[in-house]
């Protein structure tokens, strides 16, 4: 600029360089949830908490026969066509968990592996999902993108 002054475009980047980041991190430790109750027994869904999940979720797939536009990321063993053998399994581990809460043993590591074993056909199915929706994304970001850069452009 004229006489030393600096011109508009020269005062705002020397105003976006102002960033700063805080010197020091803060990490709070991580208290596991058995640990924040007295009675490890209210950790776990009872039966009634059980089907109440279990009847929403149905309902919301319902909903989405009807209703295209209804999100239902989280609910694809309900609109399945085995989805009694979901049921099966999860119903499985629960019986699995009542036997142990009776026997007033805490053991998530058995619930756990037999879980596993029981749902290994169904992470395949996730894996797969998950690689649907990152194509899915990639797509979403790219059409974002080109259309930005028309309006801009423009």
């Amino acid at each position: 600029g004229k006489n030393g002054e600096k011109s508009g475009k020269e005062r705002r980047r020397r105003r976006c360089s102002s960033i700063t980041f805080c010197e020091q991190l803060e990490i709070k430790d991580i208290i596991p949830a058995r640990d924040l109750v007295d009675d490890k027994r209210k950790l776990w869904w009872d039966n009634r908490e059980f089907k109440k999940i279990i009847d929403i979720g149905c309902a919301t797939v319902d909903l989405a026969r009807v209703d295209k536009t209804t999100y239902t990321r989280g609910l694809e063993d309900l609109m399945r066509d085995d989805h009694e053998a979901t049921f099966k399994t999860r119903n499985d581990v629960l019986m699995a968990q009542n036997i142990l809460r009776r026997k007033h043993i805490q053991d998530d590591e058995a619930l756990s592996g037999l879980y596993h074993r029981s749902t290994a056909k169904y992470s395949q199915e996730a894996e797969l999902r998950a690689k649907q929706d990152a194509k899915e994304v990639q797509k979403y970001l790219a059409d974002t993108r080109r259309k930005n850069r028309r309006t801009w452009s423009v």
